[in-house]
C-alpha cells in the first residue's frame, strides 16, 4: 500500500501530465484554426482536401502534364513524401541563391519567378518550381512569389530522387516530363531573345566565355 506521501506524488504527476495534454492539444486546436484561417484569406483549399469537392491529391496530380502518366500507387509514393503549403499573395517561395532542397508543384493559384520583386513569368496550375536546381543541383536563379493565393505540393529532392533512382518507370516519366518542360522554356527563351533582336549564339559565346 502506498504511503499518503506517495499517493500526493502520484496525484501531482497526474495533474500535471493531463495539464501538459490539455496544453498540447490546445496547441494543435489554435494551429488548426490558424491554418485554416489562412486557407480563407488565400482564397485556396486547405491543405490535406484537395481541389474542389474534396478531391484527393493523387488525382489531382493525374491530371497534371508531369504526373499524368504514372499509375495510382507510384502517384501514392510521391503524395507520401510531400508536402501541401499554402502561401498568401506576394509571400516568398524560392530566394534567389538560396538552396532550397524542395520541388514545388503549383496546385491551385498561381506564382510568379523575377528579380528584386520585378515579375517576368507566370507559373500557373500544374506548373513546376524548382525542376532546374533538381536536376543540377544548382542554386536558384531567380525569386518565386505567390502572384495570388497559391496551394502547392512540396516535394524534398532528396526523397524524390530516390525514388526515381528506384523505380525505373517512375524516372522514365519524370524525366520525359522534366526534359520537355525544360525543352518548353528553351523555345520559349529563344523567342523572346529574336523578338528584342538578341541572336541566342551570341549569348552562348558569351556565356562560355566566362567559364
Amino acid at each position: 500500500m502506498l504511503s499518503p506521501a506517495a499517493l500526493a506524488t502520484n496525484a501531482s504527476l497526474d495533474l500535471a501530465t493531463k495539464s501538459f495534454s490539455d496544453r498540447l492539444l490546445k496547441l494543435s486546436i489554435i494551429q488548426k484554426i490558424e491554418r485554416e484561417s489562412v486557407c480563407r484569406c488565400v482564397g485556396v483549399p486547405q491543405p490535406g482536401t484537395g481541389a474542389e469537392g474534396g478531391k484527393p491529391v493523387k488525382d489531382e496530380l493525374r491530371e497534371l502534364g508531369v504526373f499524368s502518366m504514372l499509375k495510382g500507387d507510384e502517384l501514392s509514393k510521391i503524395v507520401e513524401m510531400s508536402e501541401e503549403v499554402v502561401f498568401a499573395a506576394g509571400e516568398r517561395i524560392i530566394e534567389e541563391g538560396k538552396p532550397t532542397g524542395f520541388l514545388y508543384v503549383v496546385l491551385d493559384g498561381s506564382v510568379v519567378v523575377g528579380k528584386k520583386d520585378k515579375a517576368t513569368l507566370r507559373i500557373d496550375k500544374g506548373g513546376l518550381i524548382g525542376e532546374l536546381s533538381f536536376v543540377d543541383s544548382g542554386l536558384p536563379s531567380a525569386d518565386v512569389w505567390a502572384r495570388e493565393g497559391a496551394r502547392l505540393m512540396r516535394v524534398p529532392f532528396d526523397s524524390f530522387r530516390h525514388l526515381v533512382a528506384t523505380d525505373r518507370n517512375i524516372a522514365y516519366w519524370i524525366h520525359t516530363s522534366l526534359l520537355n518542360i525544360l525543352c518548353r522554356k528553351i523555345r520559349d527563351t529563344s523567342e523572346l531573345l529574336f523578338q528584342h533582336g538578341i541572336e541566342p549564339d551570341r549569348v552562348s559565346e558569351s556565356r562560355i566565355s566566362y567559364l
